[in-house]
């Protein structure tokens, strides 16, 4: 017979959700919570209700992850799917690290995450080397960026619900950005973001990743948007050869600056507004 604590804690609000648990779902799901921890493994449930045969708890968590308490993460791991809607969005950061423990979040995720865009991302993007395939959790998809060793690199570990996240630094984040705009909502977003944060980059750092990334481009809209900005530019002054896009993910298309090297095939003043 289940506690009735538990059928208090637990019957209600998933009477709300509409979704019937049994005695055993409802005991296991309250000492998995109560255990503080929002990751957990098979050998963790067991742990928890050690009375249990291993079919029978293999079959319950099962039935958990088609009720939508649990996700299951890799074979033998899962997480806790949290009933209250403001716990998801820094759940599913958390969850990143665990589909990608050697990527770090970037682009707009990163950006959210320092206030410097308003757009609420429905795609996770993560930075890694190596291929690795997208996951779904909730209305969120989380989608591997693979990019070269040399762009790889810039993040801190923070940690974030209960677990920990490689998140971007603001600045790699910027430049992450500048490489792949399509990865962000457009230059127009890079741009406010650097707007936003201007005063507080560590130009030192930012200086430091443009030579590891070694891409001449990156520095090109960089340039061009602190002008644009009418923003002093703290970098050396440079002379580039040749012409780039603007932003890489639109047609080649509209007129030359020759200051920066670049062919500006997007409208910042309209994708600003």
């Amino acid at each position: 017979m289940v506690n009735e604590n538990i059928k208090r804690e637990y019957g209600g609000r998933e009477a709300l959700k509409g979704t019937f648990l049994g005695p055993f779902e409802y005991a296991l799901l309250a000492k998995l919570e109560r255990s503080g921890k929002k990751f957990f493994s098979f050998r963790d449930a067991l742990n928890a209700v050690p009375g249990a045969s291993r079919p029978v708890l293999r079959n319950t968590l099962s039935k958990l992850v088609t009720k939508g308490r649990l996700h299951r993460v890799r074979k033998g791991e899962y997480l806790l799917v949290p009933l209250k809607e403001e716990d998801y969005a820094m759940q599913e950061l958390v969850l990143a690290s665990h589909y990608y423990p050697e990527g770090y979040v970037s682009f707009l995720s990163a950006l959210k995450f320092y206030g410097l865009t308003t757009q609420l991302p429905v795609v996770v993007q993560v930075i890694v080397v190596k291929p690795a395939r997208k996951h779904v959790f909730q209305e969120t998809r989380y989608e591997p960026v693979r990019l070269s060793k040399r762009y790889y690199g810039g993040y801190k570990t923070i940690p974030i619900a209960g677990g920990e996240v490689k998140m971007a630094l603001k600045e790699k984040a910027i430049l992450d950005c500048l490489l792949h705009p399509e990865y962000c909502g457009g230059m127009g977003e890079v741009c406010k973001a650097i707007r936003e944060a201007y005063k507080a980059l560590d130009w030192k750092a930012i200086a430091y990743f443009l030579k590891k990334m070694g891409n001449s481009a990156v520095e090109r809209r960089l340039y061009y948007c602190l002008a644009f900005l009418r923003k002093k530019n703290p970098l050396p002054g440079k002379k580039f050869v040749g012409f780039r896009k603007l932003d890489p993910s639109m047609p080649g298309r509209g007129g030359y600056g020759a200051k920066f090297g670049l062919r500006i095939n997007a409208d910042l003043s309209e994708e600003m507004r």
